[in-house]
């Protein structure tokens, strides 16, 4: 537990890293902060500039955020962690942002990819509901045989601070709790060689679905910009219990989507093909960006993140 004790106060649930590839100019320093009016017809309102660095008028983090135990001046929080899948994103970013050919993309790269970027759904303030609802009753089934979680896990369920953010986004402190709780038992390593439960669900979803990955991307100068939703993703919602999709911004002018279709052991057997051989890439494709961004304003809490005034929808 030593390693989750630091001095952390500005926590991000987005990262640093991630808004940088959406900052003005390109100049890692501000992003523009749009306010969604009207999400059914895309009416925004702003922007405001956000200092991507900066605690007074930064963007996409809350004090305290994940600090489930203070000691002194110190808390325990899961910012080691969170950094450590972090230290990924810049170089997966790049290597598909500089991809000449689709025939050399790695496969385990789209992996990390979207385990870096799956961490967002998890972790963000503005999803908590979500993930208490798709986790909080099975964790315990999930985690391995004779787990015993150190004596600290019990402070987790002492945690009163954060009113403001309470209010802020509509929970109670029992929400708040059950979603530390979550995080905490998928987070932390109990079992130092196999590694933790939200790695092993990551492993699972590539293991039980067939994967479908598009890349889009864009020449900034021609088309336009790809948005940053305050969630850091997009869940598209269907009826259809066997397919679901996620897409994530990677930088101004690039996304991905991933579409997951389950497949039942008896499928598997039929299935001979693999990841390489449900990748697209498209370049330029103006009607995927603007269906990507007036989906990011549907789908997002409040707020919109761009590097330019001037938003293709």
């Amino acid at each position: 537990m030593n390693k989750l004790i630091n001095n952390s106060i500005n926590q991000h649930f987005i990262s640093r890293v991630e808004q940088k590839f959406n900052s003005i100019n390109g100049g890692k320093k501000q992003i523009y902060k749009f306010e969604i009016e009207d999400k059914r017809y895309s009416i925004l309102k702003g922007p405001e500039i956000n200092d991507i660095n900066g605690s007074k008028n930064g963007a996409l983090f809350y004090k305290y955020l994940y600090s489930f135990k203070k000691s002194g001046d110190m808390n325990h929080n899961f910012e080691i962690i969170f950094q450590s899948y972090e230290n990924e994103i810049k170089n997966l970013t790049e290597t598909i942002l500089d991809l000449k050919d689709k025939q050399k993309i790695c496969t385990e790269n789209l992996k990390k990819l979207f385990a870096v970027k799956f961490l967002n759904c998890l972790r963000n303030p503005y999803s908590i509901k979500g993930t208490i609802k798709t986790f909080y009753k099975n964790i315990n089934k999930i985690l391995p045989i004779n787990t015993c979680p150190p004596k600290d896990y019990k402070e987790i369920m002492k945690n009163e601070n954060l009113p403001y953010i309470f209010s802020n986004i509509g929970i109670s402190i029992d929400i708040y709790n059950k979603w530390i709780e979550i995080l905490f038992l998928m987070l932390v390593n109990f079992e130092k060689s196999n590694g933790n439960i939200f790695d092993k669900i990551i492993e699972m979803i590539f293991k039980n679905n067939i994967v479908s990955i598009n890349i889009c991307r864009y020449d900034e100068r021609a088309t336009g910009n790809c948005l940053l939703s305050d969630k850091g993703y997009i869940y598209y919602k269907t009826n259809n219990e066997i397919f679901s999709k996620y897409a994530f911004n990677l930088s101004s002018n690039c996304f991905v989507n991933y579409e997951l279709i389950f497949i039942d052991n008896q499928s598997k057997k039929l299935y001979k093909g693999g990841i390489e051989d449900t990748i697209n890439v498209f370049q330029n494709d103006i009607p995927k960006l603007k269906m990507y961004n007036k989906d990011v304003i549907k789908y997002s809490y409040k707020n919109i993140y761009s590097n330019s005034k001037n938003i293709l929808i």
